[in-house]
């Protein structure tokens, strides 16, 4: 009998819990550092990593800077166009993601070349039409090298490592942020896997964090 009791007992408080939001700070951890270790933390928590000032060209020569992510869920990875190797399959992996949330006017998809003497804004704007990208979703950005790389590594904690001084550098991680510019995953994007988990953490954002 108290077996039983302590059974319905456990159940009520389940049932209570189940009725409760879920947070979106237990939802998805945040990440603090460049050692990329995911930390889930209390709602009030101060001083978390956000992405800093910046001011970058898109592929129709648009002017993007830090205020324009405010209220987004930002999606955002480095590449540059001539890329044979990973950048490709980033690509098409990612076009899921704009697939997935087609016309989401709360989801603002960052690409930026670290390449980008090369990849001005017509070779960018060209690389997007070929590829079916939206282009008020989907930003593809250039600047200075040295913007990008600070950008990369002092903001998305992304290190744009190389083997050797002849290979350009990049990286196949992706970053998701929240609408406070706070990383809330990181994310391998040449893996199908780690493109569905960002998918479901980006739809998580959605439905948990909505825009104030």
């Amino acid at each position: 009998m108290r077996a039983l009791l302590l059974l319905i007992a456990a159940a009520s408080v389940a049932g209570c819990s189940n009725e409760q939001p879920i947070s979106v700070n237990a939802a998805l951890p945040y990440y603090l550092d460049a050692d990329l270790t995911p930390e889930w933390l209390p709602a009030d928590v101060e001083s978390i990593h956000q992405v800093g000032d910046f001011t970058l060209t898109d592929q129709d020569e648009r002017s993007i800077a830090l205020p324009e992510l405010a209220g987004k869920i930002v999606v955002a990875n480095f590449f540059f166009t001539q890329c044979q190797g990973i950048c490709p399959t980033l690509t098409r992996n990612l076009m899921e993601v704009q697939r997935e949330f087609d016309a989401q006017p709360e989801l603002l998809m960052l690409s930026h070349s670290v390449l980008p003497e090369a990849d001005t804004p017509g070779v960018l704007k060209d690389y997007a039409e070929f590829h079916g990208i939206d282009e008020e979703q989907w930003r593809l950005l250039t600047g200075s090298r040295e913007e990008i790389e600070r950008v990369a590594r002092s903001s998305y904690l992304v290190d744009l490592d190389s083997n050797a001084p002849t290979q350009f550098l990049h990286t196949e991680n992706v970053v998701l942020l929240d609408r406070q510019q706070r990383i809330r995953g990181v994310y391998n994007g040449s893996l199908r896997t780690d493109i569905a988990q960002l998918v479901k953490d980006v739809a998580t954002l959605l439905e948990l964090d909505p825009p104030a």
